[in-house]
């Protein structure tokens, strides 16, 4: 397989405005008209004294009333914090009271039309981590983003953080924003966590419109002074942070610099976006949007990633023995798997496997040629079934999401000598009444697993289930994989599909 040279690899500048400014500021504040012991006009006074330049009072289900206030030379967002009968979110920039149904996703349609946009307010809060769980999140359309840090939840059951839902967002292709706030209700709460824009002029349309598309980065006491793009590479200046760290999709850590200033070059990621985290002493800490990826090998990558293979396993009425050649009935018309592909190289493995599988409605059976050049090589160090350590000899691994749900797996590991481990990842146990077989070839090696479809938890007939066929290979510790899932076996959203063609079942003639 021979991949098409990529485009160059571009970071989306969210910054970039001409003759911009940052302006501070705070998103989440309550008053005495809702539940804060502060009167509005006490807030707007704390505010300024620490020098913020823009402020949104959002009291529980009331629209903030902010024409009769001194604003202290700051803007005034008006706004409110949709409480009632469900999540909590912000309504940012309103022009009406909107109605705190039930159901969250009329909400924000009703804020999308009233001219705002919404952000969802700590969704780690409470005991369970889950005032918002990942679901719903990812089920609810038309927001901007969440609050990644609420200050006054570092005091309350829960926590304060959400950054790890920000990223499974942001790793499916949701382009939602982290926002920093307090959350006040008493004086010590100001001053906990803000947002500062990167707005055209400071006016409320230029700081609404740079919240909107992500100009703007949260922090919780560190100041960042400069963030610029060019082609691929970043820099960001932030010169109260002790270190700077690079992160992309599902928080993987890509790089940490000491000190105030942070360069990097992203031309050879294979991800969809970077974001950066400034940390400095006390714990307080600084986080950009994401900076997303156009071009490069990403967008070579995610079409393979996309991809469906699959894996025919015909019916048959009676199952062959174990290890019967596979150039003979009725493997012999049973289609060859395709090519399978490095993890390393993401091209196809130099030293290729060859995957047939079968079924006669009560048990499933898949066959594995492995080619080997090294035959002396081997690692073959267990020589008994049930060794966890089984994978970490050359051996295959088959993974099957029976479900078809990821939610969990079926792993069964079998080496060079036969040697099965098996285990299903959300319970003890294993898959009871496997049987395998294992041959030495004259140019490579053979297993074949026989599963019955009772101990997969598939009591039914088996016409289709997601699947994947790793190889582990150590002459030259080679990892390779039937359908290419990213950098690991284990991520069953991207698996082939294993299909049974011509499946008799109850009642069929």
């Amino acid at each position: 397989m021979s991949l098409p040279e990529p485009p160059p690899l571009v970071l989306e500048n969210l910054y970039d405005v001409d003759g911009g400014v940052w302006l501070k500021g705070n998103l989440h504040s309550h008053s005495t008209v809702s539940d804060g012991q502060l009167e509005p006009q006490e807030l707007v006074d704390a505010y300024r004294e620490l020098g913020y330049d823009w402020l949104m009072i959002s009291d529980h289900d009331a629209l903030a009333d902010t024409s009769g206030l001194d604003p202290k030379g700051m803007v005034l967002i008006p706004g409110s914090e949709i409480s009632a009968r469900g999540v909590h979110m912000l309504h940012v920039d309103a022009s009406s009271r909107v109605e705190p149904l039930h159901d969250r996703q009329k909400v924000i349609d009703a804020i999308n039309a009233d001219g705002g946009f919404t952000i969802v307010n700590h969704p780690n809060w409470q005991a369970e981590y889950a005032h918002c769980p990942l679901e719903e999140l990812q089920a609810l359309q038309g927001y901007v983003g969440i609050e990644i840090y609420n200050g006054v939840c570092d005091g309350a059951a829960g926590s304060a953080y959400a950054v790890t839902k920000w990223e499974r967002l942001l790793s499916v292709g949701r382009r939602v924003w982290g926002f920093a706030t307090d959350d006040t209700h008493r004086p010590h709460n100001i001053g906990l966590g803000w947002v500062v824009a990167r707005a055209a002029e400071p006016t409320r349309g230029a700081i609404v419109d740079a919240l909107r598309h992500g100009r703007f980065y949260a922090s919780t006491g560190i100041e960042i002074t400069s963030i610029t793009v060019d082609g691929s590479a970043l820099r960001v200046e932030a010169p109260t942070a002790e270190r700077i760290a690079v992160f992309a999709d599902l928080t993987r850590r890509l790089t940490v610099t000491d000190g105030p200033v942070l360069e990097y070059d992203a031309a050879e990621l294979m991800y969809s976006y970077i974001r950066v985290e400034c940390w400095g002493a006390g714990g307080r800490c600084a986080w950009t949007q994401p900076f997303f990826i156009q071009g490069g090998m990403a967008g070579v990558l995610q079409p393979m990633l996309d991809a469906r293979p699959v894996m025919e396993a015909p019916y048959v009425e009676a199952m062959p023995p174990m290890g019967l050649s596979l150039d003979q009935e009725p493997w012999l018309n049973v289609p060859d798997s395709p090519p399978f592909i490095s993890l390393g190289t993401i091209r196809e493995a130099t030293v290729q496997t060859h995957v047939k599988a079968l079924t006669d409605g009560e048990s499933l059976l898949i066959a594995v040629r492995c080619d080997e050049p090294a035959l002396s090589e081997i690692k073959a160090a267990i020589d008994e079934d049930g060794d966890a350590a089984t994978w970490s000899d050359d051996c295959v691994q088959v993974f099957l999401d029976v479900e078809g749900k990821a939610r969990w797996l079926w792993q069964l590991t079998v080496n060079s000598l036969g040697r099965l481990h098996s285990y299903r990842t959300d319970r003890d146990g294993e898959c009871e009444g496997c049987e395998t077989f294992a041959r030495r070839l004259d140019d490579g090696w053979r297993v074949d697993i026989r599963m019955p479809l009772v101990s997969l938890g598939h009591p039914d007939p088996l016409a289709s289930c997601r699947v994947n066929i790793g190889r582990n290979r150590y002459p030259e510790h080679q990892v390779s994989t039937w359908t290419w899932t990213g950098e690991s076996f284990r991520t069953p959203v991207h698996y082939g599909l294993l299909r049974c063609p011509g499946l008799k079942k109850d009642g069929d003639e």
